[in-house]
């Protein structure tokens, strides 16, 4: 009777395990098979007015998460910064690019390289615990607002002692142009004029111009140097917004 007993109850132990084996993989597999998000940083930003930095970031959820938040810092040698978005992500599977504006207290972000990471959590609907987080690391450029440039080759004198340069410019949106100036000097500045443009447009795309610089008495061939400069405005306050500028030396020929 015992035997049988045993024989009983080792059947029913072998069936308990046996079917734990069968439900439990499947529970864990759903319980822990969820995509894991992602979150990479675009190359290029750009400095805002008031010494930001703006960012982008292209994220991706899946699986119904709920964003915790997407963490942002920004580093430019001693200035540094961080972002946070803790809205506006669904996590639907679809790869969504988020702007981030970072500031600095004390001190304004330049055109130039910076460093940004990014630090994208989610929380697991069911259970309410947040994931592990995903980051992203990259060296991005923030573009400058305003890039004036002057021609190649020698500096064109004409019958008068005038000189004329082609210089060029790009403003990106939404500035507004204010000036844009050539100046050309000769024997240590004794001999100077400058030129200005005020009617160019900011559109994200280079125009050239010509400047005739006329000088306080005529140039003479040989050597000049050249400045281009160019000021953009704060389309709703017309406050100066971004400046620019460039120094080369030239040969004046006629």
């Amino acid at each position: 009777m015992k035997v049988l007993e045993r024989i009983i109850v080792g059947a029913l132990a072998l069936g308990s395990i046996t079917a734990g084996a069968l439900v439990s993989p499947a529970q864990a597999a759903t319980a822990t098979t969820r995509t894991p998000p992602q979150v990479t940083v675009k190359d290029v930003g750009d400095p805002l007015l008031f010494g930001e930095a703006r960012v982008s970031v292209a994220v991706r959820c899946f699986d119904g998460d709920v964003l915790q938040r997407l963490a942002v810092a920004v580093t430019q040698g001693e200035v540094t910064g961080t972002g946070v978005v803790e809205s506006g992500i669904v996590c639907d599977g679809a790869r969504r690019v988020v702007p981030v504006v970072v500031s600095n207290d004390e001190l304004n972000f330049v055109p130039g390289s910076v460093t940004v990471r990014a630090q994208l959590t989610v929380v697991d609907p069911e259970t309410g615990s947040p994931l592990p987080p995903t980051s992203s690391t990259a060296s991005v450029f923030l573009r400058p607002q305003v890039v004036v440039k002057v021609a190649t080759g020698p500096v064109r004198l004409n019958s008068k002692g005038n000189a004329v340069v082609r210089a060029s410019i790009k403003c990106r949106t939404p500035w507004f142009a204010d000036d844009f100036a050539v100046t050309v000097d000769q024997n240590g500045g004794r001999i100077a004029g400058r030129a200005d443009l005020d009617e160019w447009q900011c559109d994200g795309v280079f125009h050239e111009y010509t400047f005739t610089v006329a000088p306080n008495r005529p140039f003479v061939n040989g050597g000049v140097r050249l400045t281009a400069s160019a000021d953009v405005l704060d389309p709703g306050s017309y406050d100066p917004a971004f400046s620019t500028g460039v120094i080369t030396n030239r040969q004046a020929v006629r």
